[in-house]
């Protein structure tokens, strides 16, 4: 009957749990892994936050506290995109491979 339901019937052999260790078929504890990311999200961000609440507040400053007559020209818009995107890939970079490091350290 324990064949049929997918029960076992006796506790794996210590040998059998080291093999299983070695092929790494082992559990793993994803509230544990959410955990450690999820609190490394809160460290990350209480740490790089206040750099990206300064960018953001400048960068509004600029663009919408500029003058109301700027060019409307495609290279200049272009020009302000790219300023834009710099200065924000220069604040989230750290922040996002300090969470992909820590996801990836998490699952292994």
């Amino acid at each position: 009957m324990p064949e049929q339901s997918g029960e076992r019937s006796q506790d794996a052999t210590p040998y059998r749990r080291q093999q299983a260790r070695e092929k790494g078929q082992v559990a793993q504890s994803q509230d544990l892994a959410s955990a450690v990311i999820l609190v490394a999200g809160v460290l990350v961000l209480m740490s790089f936050g206040s750099a990206l609440m300064h960018f953001m507040g400048y960068t509004m400053r600029e663009q919408v506290g500029g003058p109301a007559w700027l060019i409307a020209d495609r290279n200049f818009l272009l020009q302000q995109c790219d300023q834009i995107l710099e200065g924000l890939a220069k604040v989230m970079l750290p922040i996002l491979l300090i969470m992909m490091a820590t996801a990836a350290g998490v699952q292994l």
